[in-house]
């Protein structure tokens, strides 16, 4: 006997509703792609917005993920579907870019979560990579690769490196001093005040072997000034300060020389700028071999974000400002 598909479309209303709202949205995924009124009816539905992510590594992944999750791999224009014990083709004819802009649009998205691309070289993905230019994406995240950056970085609300170095950073400044939300890199190279400045972010973490406090300082003097607007939080890291010969307190006292600063707890500081922007900087101690400096800028003045830390606190503020 003929194995028949079910018609689902044939379905009245109040029926097809309460099938297609029970569906696995894996499920919904593939009805939606089998003609346009499928479209139109999952769109309907309104569902809850999964994770939507591109990987690009020794192959391309598009990752939808909620509580369970599915994986579309292309290679040479075409599309297979992988999950569990299901491994198999997807009948999409468009491209890899029409692909993620279809999921977009049925789960009523205007970007996609992430665009990772971790690979050595894109010479082999290039076509496909070069169609997705114009996707927006909360967050890029990338092995430093000049010609990717300049592709996407417009387009990212966050950008993580996995490291970059001092010529990247600065051939790249001119991405940098966009707006962004979220910048985090580790930084080969000594790190310096003008690198700090050049950077236009919300939150910035970076981890950096080489961190002069006496950078940090200018940093800081010209924030005094008006700089780096944007700036809410910087998250350094750093090897520990008490290492090459200069002990914890000789580093501390260069990171605040000519900077008029008031104890506000263990290791906690607060300098107040002329508009009363508040910059609140936390030294602390991870385990025995690298320290966090973090740097809380506002203007609301009972903002308390130290709370939460459980790391040691060097003890410095008696020998510091006293």
């Amino acid at each position: 006997m003929p194995n028949y598909p079910f018609p689902i479309l044939w379905l009245p209303p109040k029926p097809l509703g309460h099938l297609l709202r029970n569906m696995d949205f894996r499920n919904l995924i593939i009805f939606s792609l089998t003609s346009k009124p499928a479209k139109w009816l999952t769109e309907l539905l309104n569902m809850d917005a999964p994770m939507i992510s591109v990987h690009v590594d020794h192959q391309i992944n598009i990752i939808v993920s909620s509580v369970k999750s599915v994986t579309y791999h292309a290679s040479n224009g075409s599309l297979r579907e992988s999950r569990g014990k299901i491994d198999r083709q997807i009948n999409f004819p468009g491209s890899l870019k029409q692909f993620v802009e279809h999921l977009l649009h049925i789960f009523k998205e205007h970007k996609i979560d992430d665009l990772e691309i971790m690979c050595n070289s894109v010479y082999q993905y290039k076509p496909d990579i070069q169609a997705l230019k114009g996707i927006k994406m909360r967050t890029l995240k990338l092995r430093y690769q000049e010609s990717i950056l300049k592709m996407f970085g417009t387009s990212a609300d966050r950008i993580e490196f996995s490291t970059i170095k001092s010529a990247e950073l600065e051939n790249s400044k001119d991405i940098l001093i966009q707006n962004f939300d979220y910048l985090k890199f580790d930084f080969e190279g000594s790190l310096t005040a003008d690198n700090l400045i050049g950077i236009n972010g919300k939150v910035v973490n970076i981890w950096a072997a080489d961190i002069e406090m006496k950078d940090v300082n200018i940093f800081l003097k010209h924030w005094l000034k008006g700089s780096n607007p944007r700036l809410e939080k910087l998250i350094l890291k750093t090897y520990r300060l008490d290492t090459d010969g200069n002990s914890v307190e000789d580093s501390v006292a260069d990171l605040f020389r000519d900077l008029d600063c008031e104890s506000i707890a263990e290791s906690q500081f607060e300098i107040l700028r002329d508009d009363e922007s508040i910059a609140k900087i936390s030294i602390l101690e991870h385990g025995y071999w690298y320290n966090k400096i973090h740097c809380y800028f506002s203007l609301n003045e009972a903002m308390n974000l130290y709370t939460t830390y459980f790391w040691d606190i060097v003890h410095l503020q008696e020998k510091i400002l006293h």
